[in-house]
């Protein structure tokens, strides 16, 4: 929790509870979740007062501000690296097709950082680019 919130200070945003509520459901979930599976949670928690509307936006923020990433899928999962915001550094995902779950590479020695890394220094003029996303079996499904 201590993340968001220097996060979202460091932005000079308002830490609301709806906030703390949201991130943490989306911390905890072992599988990326859409803007209608949080608002499911928070259901499931006797929260009444977040719309989904409200849960969206609030899931853009995360992204925006480093604290989650959208997947291809439209579903929002935290970003699982300790990330140092005065450094730019690419976000390397895996989605298993198989078990769905979500894994962040970090390695910066992995074949798979090594090439994403050359591919993206190859493009003269690149204007953006916060991650990449891979899809396929994990290693743990393939076994």
């Amino acid at each position: 929790m201590k993340q968001l919130e220097e996060s979202l200070k460091e932005k000079n945003l308002r830490v609301t509870n709806a906030r703390k509520i949201i991130f943490d459901i989306l911390k905890n979930s072992e599988r990326p979740l859409s803007p209608k599976n949080v608002c499911d949670e928070l259901s499931n928690l006797s929260v009444s007062n977040a719309d989904q509307a409200s849960v969206y936006r609030n899931l853009v923020l995360f992204s925006k501000i480093g604290l989650a990433h959208k997947l291809d899928s439209g579903k929002y999962t935290v970003c699982q690296l300790e990330n140092d915001r005065t450094k730019r550094h690419i976000h390397i995902i895996m989605c298993c097709t198989e078990c769905m779950g979500v894994y962040e590479l970090n390695e910066k020695k992995t074949q798979t950082y090594m090439l994403s890394k050359k591919i993206i220094n190859s493009i003269k003029q690149l204007n953006h680019i916060s991650s990449l996303t891979f899809s396929g079996v994990c290693e743990a499904c393939d076994n």
